[in-house]
């Protein structure tokens, strides 16, 4: 995924509250949708090369299956139960 920095910095980025591998990138999209931003996804579609700096949130290594959906589900809880004000992150339960 590519945005504008101005884009990806009104959302609030990467979601802090998150840990691990499982649903960070899939929250980013739908706020970053929320917020109006443009998303062109094509089939088959991959960059190769990015001729400027790019950031990903970086997490260990994906472990097993279990541990994946596990993961996952935990981040889909905070996703549901945090919060970006334009300003900070924050917890709402």
């Amino acid at each position: 995924m590519v945005f504008r920095t101005a884009d990806y910095l009104a959302v609030g980025g990467m979601n802090p509250f998150m840990m691990g591998w499982g649903y960070e990138d899939r929250d980013l999209v739908e706020r970053m949708t929320n917020y109006r931003v443009g998303l062109d996804r094509k089939p088959g579609m991959a960059v190769a090369y990015l001729p400027y700096p790019y950031f990903h949130q970086w997490h260990e290594p994906a472990g097993s299956p279990e541990e994946k959906r596990a993961q996952e589900e935990a981040n889909i809880q905070i996703a549901r139960t945090s919060v970006w004000d334009g300003k900070e992150w924050r917890m709402t339960k």
